[in-house]
């Protein structure tokens, strides 16, 4: 038989505390995390932006669609117009361009209905890119004299 010596137990020590490795993967982990938290609040913060600066350009475009839908014939006397205009609201500066059709005039097929005018109003601003809003609408006008 062979000469076996009995194997004898080492003695383990108490570990306390974590080994570096533990650490720089935990302070990993937690770097992670943090970077990814403060991503999703840039772009949260960036989001609100273009939000906010969307809705003041609605705004705008549906408040001067109302305005000439009110009264199209104040302001176009032909069967044509257009005109710009820039407003500056919150250090933006928006772009307000309109333009009105007059349809089924004098003449036309249609010479017994009221006229209609055709309303498209666009606004354009500068935000992290060139943006636009636009915003088209139909409306009745008044029935001219001599149709």
């Amino acid at each position: 038989m062979h000469n076996m010596l009995p194997l004898q137990k080492v003695p383990q020590e108490r570990q306390t505390g974590f080994t570096l490795v533990e650490a720089l993967i935990a302070m990993l982990i937690l770097v992670v995390g943090i970077v990814g938290w403060m991503a999703a609040q840039d772009a949260s913060v960036s989001n609100r932006g273009l939000s906010r600066t969307m809705t003041v350009a609605t705004e705008l475009v549906q408040s001067k669609i109302e305005e000439l839908a009110g009264n199209p014939e104040a302001y176009c006397n032909s069967s044509l117009c257009s005109e710009n205009e820039e407003i500056a609201i919150g250090g933006l500066k928006y772009e307000i361009e309109w333009d009105m059709e007059k349809i089924n005039e004098c003449g036309s097929i249609l010479a017994d209905a009221n006229p209609m005018w055709v309303i498209k109003v666009k606004a354009s601003w500068e935000y992290r890119g060139k943006k636009t809003r636009n915003v088209r609408r139909v409306v009745g006008g008044e029935k001219e004299e001599g149709c």
